[in-house]
């Protein structure tokens, strides 16, 4: 239905525009939709493979924040969660799967004054940190 929607936007840009170059980004368009990473089944999301599980996670964001933060000795973590099993994707890029940390912490910024709690997300597999999600967002959805 999308496919079909965009097709006919793209259509009548084309009629309007008498363009050359659109009709030639139509064709490829068409080519490269089908190609979208299709959302996971329950099936497969019970089915896969997480990675090991971070039994080291606090470590792991501490590590994290000990190379990004301004001053990393003057951090003060209110609360880091245990790791839950998390599905992260989008139709574009694909579908990873792996642990949700959240992590909330407190820092000096370049002044010398603490900034102020703030929640980020950590999205781990075999004990990497794949994303961080600033504000403990992804996509516009809070996941922490």
């Amino acid at each position: 239905m999308t496919k079909l929607i965009l097709r006919y936007f793209i259509d009548v840009y084309i009629f309007h525009n008498q363009g050359h170059a659109m009709k030639k980004f139509t064709i490829l368009l068409m080519f490269f939709l089908p190609a979208c990473a299709q959302m996971p089944t329950q099936q497969e999301i019970n089915l896969a493979d997480y990675g090991e599980y971070p039994s080291n996670s606090t470590e792991i964001v501490k590590t994290f924040y000990s190379k990004s933060l301004k001053d990393p000795d003057s951090a003060v973590y209110k609360y880091i969660s245990p790791p839950i099993k998390t599905v992260l994707g989008d139709r574009f890029q694909g579908v990873k799967y792996g642990y949700l940390v959240c992590a909330t912490v407190n820092a000096k910024n370049s002044y010398g004054g603490y900034v102020g709690y703030h929640t980020d997300g950590f999205f781990i597999q075999n004990n990497i940190i794949l994303n961080h999600l600033e504000n403990g967002v992804w996509w516009g959805k809070n996941m922490c």
